[in-house]
């Protein structure tokens, strides 16, 4: 259990995240993701929603990590569909490893009340001890690029860079662009 003062003089002097930034991977789109993984089965993407999505995909010009989602649902559209491609290939690839969610539903989209550093830690820190090597960890709400923005973003970074700095978290942290999820896996202790 994480120690919630250690976390709260962190916010009061603003964190910065160097540990997370030095553990990160970011992809630029779903296949650079599968590559790298090796997964070879494409996700399979159901629903109207993610259906059309992916027949009439957005455009570049519809991409602005800083935006409103409320004033532009194209942007939440656009997000929900990288959520997706994440989830779902991960999962059309887990050939016999776990996956453990951290946070809310990618199809919730609320993110706002159960999110907080110390509530992360704690999530996490119990999956790890459930887990084993080569399975999976995925955090909802996560976008480091957005963590000076949205304060549920802000919450998530937080509680990964204190398991960082604890050291309970030793692998990188895998990010679709433009995505608010977080993909880990969990590495052999060899």
């Amino acid at each position: 259990m994480l120690n919630a003062s250690k976390i709260a003089i962190r916010k009061a002097l603003g964190v910065e995240f160097p540990m997370l930034e030095g553990m990160l991977i970011e992809f630029e789109n779903a296949q650079e993701m599968r590559k790298w993984f090796g997964w070879d089965n494409e996700p399979r993407l159901a629903g109207e929603r993610l259906r059309d999505l992916v027949a009439a995909p957005l455009g570049d010009t519809f991409r602005d990590p800083l935006c409103d989602y409320s004033t532009h649902p194209l942007e939440m559209d656009f997000r929900v569909l990288h959520d997706a491609e994440v989830v779902c290939g991960m999962t059309a690839n887990l050939g016999g490893a776990a996956a453990f969610e951290i946070g809310k539903s990618f199809v919730e989209g609320d993110g706002e009340g159960d999110h907080n550093a110390e509530s992360i830690y704690d999530e996490t820190l119990e999956a790890l001890s459930a887990a084993e090597a080569g399975d999976y960890i995925l955090w909802h709400e996560f976008n480091l690029a957005l963590a000076g923005s949205h304060n549920y973003i802000y919450e998530v970074c937080v509680g990964l860079e204190e398991l960082f700095r604890s050291r309970l978290l030793q692998g990188n942290i895998y990010h679709l662009r433009d995505s608010w999820v977080g993909l880990y896996r969990v590495p052999s202790l060899e």
